[in-house]
């Protein structure tokens, strides 16, 4: 276990947290997550969402009816610092074979998929990216302006933002992408979500060896 300092702690859209805390010694891989120890709790996992740096980032979205996720935001102001272990997970960044990669992300499970696709545009996007971001309400895709930044920078780099019950997610990108035959696929949500999503698309062409998500 070791303890990391907090930089500073930003409210986003949508009741979302963003806690930048200092990297005193964390290796990890892009896409990969970590464990918060708070007093009295069992730990919880966090998507670093933000690749190796000098920096650590989490997304943390805080309602009134969670009460860890208040607890954990108070302890953070309070205490300055979080007491972690990792890195954990096995959803990172692929970029052999040399295929078109599709993210898939619900809520908060933007953070990994943030942290992939800025390992993704540090190396030179190789090859093309299309990001699927949904969330509840517009409101709640608290970083909507960012992937809408890579899509004016980047022309192998395309972003669908979803919000509300339709399409389903697996519907919009099939409706994209009828055949997943020679893609990377990369998912990150509710557990739900992402079994139903890959499920969809395995009856694709979706080889299971080029999906990528720690909730399978």
């Amino acid at each position: 276990m070791i303890t990391l300092p907090l930089q500073r702690i930003e409210l986003l859209k949508g009741n979302t947290y963003r806690v930048v805390l200092e990297n005193t010694g964390l290796e990890y891989q892009a896409g990969q997550y970590l464990e918060i120890f708070l007093p009295n709790t069992e730990p919880r996992p966090f998507s670093i969402a933000n690749k190796p740096d000098h920096q650590i980032e989490l997304h943390i979205r805080c309602l009134p009816d969670s009460p860890y996720s208040i607890y954990l935001i108070e302890t953070l102001k309070k205490q300055g610092e979080l007491h972690i272990q990792g890195p954990f997970g096995h959803c990172i960044y692929h970029h052999y074979p040399e295929y078109p990669a599709i993210l898939i992300a619900g809520g908060t499970g933007f953070a990994p998929m943030k942290a992939i696709i800025e390992q993704a545009l540090s190396d030179g996007l190789r090859n093309p990216m299309h990001l699927y971001w949904r969330a509840r309400t517009e409101t709640d895709l608290y970083l909507n302006e960012l992937p809408t930044e890579w899509t004016a920078q980047y022309p192998d780099f395309h972003y669908t933002p979803l919000f509300g019950k339709k399409p389903q997610l697996h519907t919009a990108v099939l409706t994209d992408y009828p055949n997943l035959s020679g893609h990377h696929v990369y998912a990150s949500g509710p557990f739900d979500m992402v079994h139903n999503v890959f499920n969809a698309l395995k009856n694709h062409g979706l080889d299971t060896e080029l999906m990528y998500s720690d909730a399978l």
